[in-house]
């Protein structure tokens, strides 16, 4: 809702933020934005990505997190 303001060069990376992401994913199964009691503006009305697009961004992001967790145990030699 921020970045919707600064120009359309900035919404198209958009796409790549894990919340847009969640809402294109819950547009794929038919749930409109605000009806589960969430923000609105965060996903517009008709999804720029699919739930392909959206699938991928999350799956992509767990695994950065989990390989990002993964090294900062490894370094605290809490293993």
């Amino acid at each position: 809702g921020l970045l919707g303001g600064l120009g359309d060069a900035v919404m198209h990376v958009h796409v790549w933020f894990p919340i847009a992401n969640g809402g294109y994913l819950l547009q794929a199964f038919g749930v409109e934005p605000g009806s589960g009691g969430g923000p609105t503006a965060v996903v517009p009305t008709t999804p720029e990505a699919d739930a392909t697009h959206a699938v991928v961004v999350l799956l992509a992001y767990i695994l950065g997190l989990v390989i990002l967790s993964g090294a900062l145990t490894r370094r605290r030699d809490v293993l």
